[in-house]
Order: structure tokens, then C-alpha cells, then sequence
């Protein structure tokens, strides 16, 4: 959770659907850094410890699990799930954050997002 103030960590471990922890197969993660960043490397071993769901943007890390067999699902796919089912009221306030932490994302992709979600 780097890039984010106390509060923001604070809210995010609150999330009951949010868990932070670390992968126990460091050999996993080891193997797994020769190919992506230590993030992702973590990222995908412990989705696949926990045979759960792998929220990754990177292409790499997405190819990687793809191969694997793992469910994936990206930011703004999240998002969108979030927003669809009633999660959270607006989806444009995190966009508009995570642009201010740096998170890449074209115009083109975040129109369509918004279209999805009603938010034009």
C-alpha cells in the first residue's frame, strides 16, 4: 500500500473484504521475481495460496497468472464490480485519485468505464 497516507491504510485494512498478508512460499516469490516486480511476485503467490481472486493491473503479472489458471480482475474492473453492486456510490473520486497517485489510465478507458457504470 505505498503512495497512500495513515488514513487511507487505515481505511483500507477496515474493509472487511480486504485482507493484507504475505505469501508463506517465498520460493514461489522467488521464482516468480525473475519474471515481474517483487509486488506482483507476492501478489500472484498469495492469490494462489489462498486460491482467490488476483486483483493485478500489471501486464506481465496478468499474463503470468493467466497462465496459471487464476481468476484476475484488474482496478477498474474492481471498480466497476464495486460500483455495479453497490458497493460504492461513485466510481469517478477513485479514478480521480488514483490518478493523483500516479495510476496510468487513458481518457478512452475511463470514459467507457463511466458509460458502464451510469456515470456520464
Amino acid at each position: 500500500m505505498q503512495g497512500l497516507s495513515v488514513k487511507e491504510k487505515e481505511y483500507f485494512r477496515g474493509l472487511s473484504f480486504i485482507s493484507v498478508e504475505e505469501p508463506h512460499d517465498k520460493i514461489l516469490v522467488l521464482v516468480l521475481k525473475t519474471l515481474v516486480d517483487e509486488g506482483e511476485a507476492e501478489a500472484i503467490a498469495l492469490a494462489l495460496e489462498k486460491n482467490s481472486l488476483l486483483i493485478i493491473d500489471d501486464l506481465k503479472g496478468r499474463k503470468i497468472a493467466r497462465r496459471l489458471g487464476m481468476e484476475i480482475i484488474g482496478t477498474l474492473g474492481l471498480l466497476k464490480v464495486m460500483k455495479l453492486k453497490g458497493m460504492i456510490k461513485r466510481v469517478r473520486p477513485f479514478i480521480e485519485k488514483l490518478r493523483e497517485k500516479g495510476f496510468c489510465i487513458s481518457d478512452d478507458l475511463v470514459n467507457k468505464l463511466l458509460s458502464d457504470v451510469g456515470e456520464t
